[in-house]
Order: structure tokens, then sequence, then C-alpha cells
């Protein structure tokens, strides 16, 4: 399923759905069909290869990927793990190359893998996205309006404005604080646009740096991998391709008597300054409205399939400003309104962020006008509006208000209370308890690497710190998320055994339905009602649009979210086919394989989850890696003995996991068994695995590590002695008061390991322990916890990724 964003760069054929891969390796064309929900393209007919070979023509490749490989075995595989049953090898073809490529005359040809080609994605099930109706009479077709000096190209739809001399992190401030970004380039007909706006006819190269005369655009180079820093998809390239760096910032060639006339180069350099730079924002469409009122206006607007404008930035205002004086009106409603909170709010759901107030304004009215000199008046109060009684029915039950503490007073035990039970236990223990009680777990002592300092990739910001808190509480533990591609809702797991639904429009999140998996209703999140009422942990999106949940408690769930059908497809205690003495106990994350199989993380099937610190303290390979088909309800250990496996993400035919109890991310073959560490020695202990739009791994380190952790580890008989006399409860709490509160989030390389980017709250004030980080299409990230009473979000304009050489 995609946005449509990305639906609208597919072209469908009558099986397949292609999209084109700009020049890469061989892996990092599959990430990039990966980030789209694909992989490269399969062929396994006559019919599919005439597919892929009239797309290849038609996007004017010489050649491109698909996703067939050679295996170490000799045997040829594709990326979507189906094999090779149908072959068009050219004349002296497949070589010893392990990779593929389709040329324009339909021959296969077999390339280096690491060679850079164009490629062919494949992506299955692309929604129908249907039209709004039309309600009332419309006023004609909507206006694309740019501000004075913009230049409008109807082909992309946007807005362009060519800036002079600077450097390209100056250039990109400059074009943020206007609203818009450095230029991207989606096609040859916009890349000619594009060179047009800044072109310079000489017959030879005059500059000494033939590049002088050219415009930086928002193409960023990292380590091979391209993306434009508005966050557009990187779907169309130009590059000359000899001698650049891999690293750098993109620039177009606009002197005509330079070789590379036209085409991209890349420079490393930071302290370069062109001749131009280009800005772009995508343009609104503008509908003019008859007099009317506010809400009147507004309703006019909806039937249109829009809403009275909103004004984000200085660019939004000059925009409607321009529009405004088009239209020959004195002033004209823009969708703002003040709330009875005295928030002000746009009818579109988003909060007023960019104020241009005239003077003695705001004034007692609760609408906006602009005027046709760019201020805001505030006029006209609005009719009270009227509030929706109507309610989203739930799968089971309506999610319950949360309160601070879920747990019932009777059966808490407050924090001094342990500190002080400690203390008496301890004199007790050393009178003999110890001596007679049996430790709840066998440990043994281990020694990992010193934490790795916070340098570099790791240094220390506050970027978590800026991420907002939402539905707070409202909800407790949201440890797992997972979107929606069609309704583009999310779905989060929470701690009370509920699984809740949110919809994310506008600013104000809100939660629409839940489905609870048993029938109890006292569940409260606490130690006590846990085991029955379930913990939801892993989530995920089915290719069908169903929702897939993996319970510490209850097992394996299927849920129909059409007919709102539960499944449970097995229950925790289930024999596992080839470790029949140890049956399933804890399941945590999980995702689907390429032929279908669900492959989940049992951490551990000595302890339940809210026992988990028991398996840390005892720190044995007491974790497996599940696969479980649902054709035939197979239930098999794909990896054994493992130190608490945690998140899960699959990549290719690898499974990437968390090893938390090991501080570190591992993979394994699913085909082939083979295992390799992928990063080792994290700062803390890694959760959940999620892919972003760009095939990076996101990695949420909940609980960081400190010189306290390596001395316990070293001491399994004080690690005994603290299980016999703290009840698990007790330990719980305990461990919690003595947690430093962090926040952080990692970006890695999952092909090198390498450490792109981190994202801190170093206080831990305002995103501490954080299970799981979810980009969705706009570039935010989701935050997920296993003990916050909030969700967090963190908005795109705060990430580095879009700086990165």
């Amino acid at each position: 399923m995609l946005s449509l964003v990305v639906a609208s760069l597919l072209v469908a054929g009558a099986s397949a759905s292609y999209l084109p891969v700009p020049l890469n390796t061989f892996a990092a064309a599959e990430r990039y069909c990966q980030s789209y929900g694909g992989h490269l393209a399969s062929i396994h007919s006559g019919f599919d290869n005439q597919g892929v070979t009239s797309f290849v023509n038609q996007q004017g490749y010489p050649a491109a990927f698909i996703g067939l490989q050679r295996q170490p075995s000799g045997l040829w595989t594709y990326t979507d793990g189906t094999t090779d049953n149908y072959v068009n090898w050219a004349l002296n073809n497949p070589t010893n190359e392990n990779c593929v490529t389709v040329g324009t005359d339909g021959f296969w040809y077999s390339v280096g893998c690491d060679d850079i080609e164009t490629a062919v994605c494949y992506i299955a099930d692309i929604p129908t996205i249907p039209t709004l109706p039309t309600m009332v009479p419309t006023r004609g077709p909507p206006t694309y309006q740019c501000p004075p000096g913009w230049s409008y190209f109807a082909t992309s739809g946007a807005c362009y404005w060519v800036g002079s001399s600077n450097t390209v992190d100056a250039a990109r401030t400059t074009c943020t604080q206007m609203g818009a970004d450095l230029t991207s380039i989606h096609s040859a007909e916009e890349n000619g646009f594009v060179l047009g706006l800044a072109f310079r006819y000489t017959q030879t190269c005059t500059q000494a740096s033939p590049w002088y005369y050219s415009v930086w655009t928002g193409g960023i180079v990292a380590n091979g991998y391209n993306y434009w820093s508005d966050g557009t998809p990187f779907t169309y390239a130009n590059f000359y391709g000899h001698g650049d760096p891999v690293n750098g910032a993109i620039y177009l060639v606009t002197e005509s008597g330079c070789s590379d006339f036209s085409l991209w180069r890349v420079t490393g350099s930071k302290t370069a300054s062109l001749t131009n730079f280009v800005c772009k924002n995508a343009v609104a469409k503008y509908l003019p409205i008859p007099k009317s009122n506010f809400n009147a206006a507004e309703a006019v607007c909806q039937a249109n399939g829009g809403h009275l404008a909103s004004v984000h930035n200085a660019f939004d205002n000059k925009a409607v400003t321009a529009f405004v004086v088009q239209q020959g009106y004195s002033a004209a409603f823009i969708g703002l309104q003040r709330q009875p909170s005295g928030k002000w709010l746009y009818s579109d759901g988003s909060a007023g962020n960019y104020f241009n107030w005239a003077i003695f304004n705001p004034n007692t009215d609760n609408c906006v006008t602009v005027g046709s000199d760019g201020y805001c008046l505030a006029m006209t109060k609005p009719a009270t509006p009227k509030r929706n009684s109507e309610k989203e029915q739930p799968l089971k039950k309506a999610a319950p208000k949360i309160s601070k503490q879920p747990d019932d007073s009777k059966q808490l035990i407050s924090v001094k209370g342990v500190l002080i039970s400690l203390v008496f236990s301890f004199v007790f223990a050393c009178a003999g308890t110890y001596l007679f009680a049996k430790p709840l777990i066998e440990p043994v002592g281990y020694s990992l690497p010193p934490a790795p300092p916070f340098e570099g990739a790791l240094k220390q910001n506050e970027v978590l710190a800026r991420a907002e808190r939402l539905l707070l509480d409202q909800i407790y533990g949201p440890e797992s998320l997972a979107i929606h591609p069609v309704s583009g809702r999310l779905w989060a797991s929470m701690k009370t055994g509920l699984i809740c639904e949110i919809a994310l429009d506008g600013d104000t999140p809100e939660i629409k339905r839940a489905v609870s998996l048993t029938n109890f209703t006292d569940c409260d999140g606490s130690y006590t009602t846990a085991s029955r009422c379930g913990r939801p942990l892993g989530l995920r999106i089915t290719p069908k649009g169903e929702l897939l949940v993996a319970d510490a408690y209850l097992g394996l769930f299927l849920i129909d979210l059409d007919r709102e059908k539960v499944s449970n497809l097995f229950a925790s205690g289930s024999e596992v086919n080839n470790d029949l003495k140890n049956p399933t106990r804890y399941l945590n994350d999980l995702d689907v394989l390429p032929d279908g199989r669900i492959v989940m993380s049992e951490s551990s099937h000595r302890f339940d989850d809210r026992d988990f610190l028991l398996d840390l303290f005892e720190h044995r390979p007491n974790g497996r890696i599940l696969t479980f088909k649902p054709a035939t309800g197979e239930l098999k250990a794909l990896a054994k003995n493992l130190y608490f496996p945690n998140g899960i993400q699959v990549y290719g035919n690898d499974v990437i996991y968390s090893e938390m109890g090991m501080a570190r991310i591992q993979r394994i073959n699913y085909k082939t068994l083979e295992t390799e560490t992928i990063v080792d020695n994290l700062p803390g202990y890694p959760d959940n695995l999620r892919m972003d739009k760009l095939g990076q791994l996101l990695v949420p380190i909940p609980t960081i590590r400190d010189s306290f952790d390596a001395w316990l580890a070293e001491r399994p008989g004080l690690r005994a002695f603290i299980t016999t006399v703290l009840s698990p409860r007790a330990l719980a709490f305990v461990a919690e008061y003595f947690t430093t509160p962090y926040g952080l989030v990692l970006r890695v390389d999952p092909l090198t390991g390498r450490i792109i980017e981190s994202y801190h709250d170093p206080k831990g004030e305002t995103m501490p322990s954080i299970s799981m980080a979810l980009e969705t299409t706009d570039g935010r990230l989701y935050l997920g916890s296993d003990t916050n009473y909030f969700l967090g979000r963190l908005e795109n304009k705060y990430l580095f990724k879009k700086n990165l050489f």
C-alpha cells in the first residue's frame, strides 16, 4: 500500500506496478524498493519480462537491475524470496557476476552487484483513491498561486525562486526561512525548467572552476545513497557520473559552454559558493468564494475537497495575499479561528504557528481575514459549532481513561517502602534468609565492552526534547506502533491490554476505537492483571491490511480491521516443532517474511514480560527467533540461544533483530541460517526495530548503559542475592528508581552497521524510555514507550538527515 505521493510515481501494467530507481548499487536499489513496500522486480514469465522491458524502454534506461541474485550455493533467487522459474539470458550470459540487469532488448545480462545501474521496483497492492463527491456547485477550477517573484511550473505544481551566490547551507537556510526548501527535481522536464531559471549562455567554460555558473539543488549524496532535502522520493537522476565524491551536495551546471551542461555534479565542499540556488515550494490550489460568513465559506471549501486557507509561513502569506489582490478583494477569510481555550486553530486542524497581525489586532473577535496588504484582521464571530455526537464502534470496548497510577493502591509498593523493606530484608538476609531461600535465577558472570562515548555520530543533542507529548494521561505504555497505509491511522499496543486506533488528523490526535484480546474489564496495566489481560507488544500491518499482534502472555493474533474479527493464530504455551522441551512463553516483536511466514522474537522461554528483569539478571541464552506458517500452523525456531531478542525487521532474506541482553543488533539469513553481527556494543539496550523511508534502521534505546551495569555484570552472586531478597515486583520498582532517564534513537545503516546519526533527550524530561520510533510518510517520527503515559511525535524539521553529506 502506498501514499498518493508514491502512487503518483508508479506506472501500472496488467500484472505489476513498477517504480523507477535512480543510479545505485544492487543492495541500495533493493533497500530503496523496500522503503516503498516492494522489492526489485521479479520475472516469472514472458509476460513479466515484456512488462519490465517496456518499462525500461519507457524510462529511457539502457538497462536496469531486477531482483535476481546468485547465492553462495550457486542458485539464483529473487530478493522477494521467489526462485528463477523463467530466464531469458543474453548470448554468453550469465558470466561469473552475481547480479542481473534487463536491457532494452529484453535479454538478461549478469553484472557486478556493486555496479552502478538504474533499477526497477515491483510494488503490489496499490489502493484506488476515491475522489470526493461534489456537494455544492463549485466556483470553477482552483487557481495555482505563487507569491510575487516566484515562478510556477505546471508539471510539478510548484513555485520556484532563484537566489544568488551562497553556500549550500546558507542557501537552504534562506529557502526554509521562506517556508520552502532547496529544489528537488523529479523529471527531465523539471530539470529543464530549473535550468532555464538560471541559464547562462557561453561558448566555453569561462571560470577556472567550471561549476561556478551552477545552481544548488536540495540533492544530497550520502555514501552513495541519494535523497532530496525536502523529503520527496529520489525518482529521477541526471548525474555527470565521473569522479564526483560519494558524499556531498548536488548542483546543476547551468553554463552552456561546459561539457557537463545541464547535468548534476556533486561537491563535498561546504564552503563552495555557487552563482545561484533555487528554492521550491509545493503550491496550494486557491478557490475564490463569494461573500458569505465563515461557516458557509468553510462548507464550500470542504465540498470542493479542501478547507479555508491556512497560513504557516511567509511564503503562504505572500501567496494568499497575491491571490486576494488578483481577485480584487479588499480582504478575505482564512481558516484561522480562536477556540474557547484561547488557542488559534485552522479549520484543517493545524495550529496557528505563524502570525502577521495588523496593528491593534487581534481584538475580541474570533475569525480572521487577510487584507490586500498581507496583514491579518480578526472579525466576524462564527456561529457556535455543533458537537458531533456519533462515535465509531470499538471492536470490543472503548479505550478507558488512564489514571497516572494504573495499579490499585493495596498492591502497589512505593519506592520509599521498597527501599525501607530492602534495608530490613538485607539485615534478615544476613541472619540466614539467603542461606535457606532458593534464588529465582541461575545467573552467570559476563562482560561487555565499555559503552561507546557520546561523540561523533553519537554526540549528544536535544532533538528529542523538542518532541510533542500527545494523548497525555489518556494512554499507558504505547510500546509498539503501526501505521495503516490506507486509512493513515496509527495503531498502538497499550500496557492495559488494549490496541488502540488513533486518528492523526490535525494537531490533536484522537482515539477512535480499541480492541481487547480478552474479556476482562479490570485491566489497568498492573503487575497483577498483566498475565490475564495480556500485554500486546509487536504490531505489523499485513499486505492485506490486517493487523498482526504478538502478545507477551496470550500468543499471536490476527485482526481483520474491516470485519472487526479477532483470530488467535496460536496461544502462549504452544509447542515449537524443533524445540519441544521449551513451549512458547514471551513473544515480543514480529514481521512477515517474503514467503508469507510470520517471524517473531521470543525474548525468553523462562520468564514472563512482567519479570523480564529476571531474564536480564540471569543473563542466559533463553531467547529465540520463531517462525509461524499460517497455512499449516507450523511453528519452528529459526534461531536459539539468544540473549533477550527484541525488535524484528525483515530485510530481503535477512531477519534483523536486536539482542537487548548483549547491547547489539544481529542478522540471520532465513534461508541459509547464516548469522552476522551488524552493530556491536551499542550505548544502551536496543528495543523495536523499524525501517525509515530511506531504508535505514531506526533503533530506539530505552535505557542507556553505565558503569554500574558493567560492575553488576561481573557479580552473578550479588544478582542471585538481590533476586532472593526482593520479589520480582519490588525489583522492578527499585530498578526503575535507580535508572537514569534518557531518550535516545539511532539511525543505523543495515548493510554496514554504521551509526548515521542519533537523536537525544539527555535529561529524559520530555521523551524518556523510547521503545519504538516509526517514521510516517510525512517524515514525522512517532515515538512509543513501554512506560510513558503519552505518545511522542517529532516533526521532520528537527531531524538532521536532510543536511547529511
